[in-house]
């Protein structure tokens, strides 16, 4: 019996070749985190568009209101300036707190009223467990009060909508001391 003994040398051993790699499963994920981050994008952008519509829609009504309840006042008119506030408002604020407004130099405030400017309204949802606060569609308005003597005042409103219709919660209007003679 012979017995084969091969050399080393003739020996070759066939190095298996490196596993290829699945690069399918980080394309899925890749493809996945990139169509939530669009979708995302999307829905903040639409977000952002319709609160920008929502804006530019509200804000001639909004002024509108501001703008009657100057003219009411200025015309001495609080029973129908009173009609412009809410009636959550009407609950806490009484009408005579109105016709106090025009009575020494609070009266000035509405005197010679010519127009308003808004120059910035927030419109944004309330809901709390505080009745006396504003509610559903709220906004924040202020801006600037012209008089017919060339005085420029300010105001600082906040509506609330009722249906379709805008109404006051509160106002706040200022004007500089020239306005009351000093």
């Amino acid at each position: 019996m012979t017995t084969y003994t091969p050399d080393p040398q003739d020996i070759h051993v066939a190095e298996a070749a490196p596993p290829k790699r699945d690069n399918k499963k980080l394309f899925i994920i890749l493809g996945v985190v990139g169509a939530v981050l669009c979708l995302c994008s999307v829905i903040c952008l639409a977000g952002g568009g319709f609160a920008m519509y929502n804006v530019v829609q509200e804000q001639p009504k909004v002024a509108a209101v501001v703008d009657e309840f100057m003219r009411h006042m200025d015309n001495g008119n609080t029973d129908q300036a009173y009609t412009l506030f809410s009636e959550r408002s009407k609950r806490q604020t009484p009408q005579s707190a109105l016709d106090a407004m025009l009575e020494g130099n609070t009266a000035l405030l509405f005197e010679g009223y010519q127009s308003s400017e808004v120059t910035n309204l927030n419109i944004s949802a309330n809901f709390n467990t505080d009745d006396d606060l504003p509610q559903g569609q709220v906004a924040t308005v202020n801006g600037i009060v012209k008089y017919a003597d060339g005085i420029d005042g300010t105001f600082d409103a906040v509506l609330e909508k009722d249906g379709e219709q805008w109404y006051l919660h509160r106002i706040d209007i200022n004007a500089p001391a020239e306005k009351f003679g000093g």
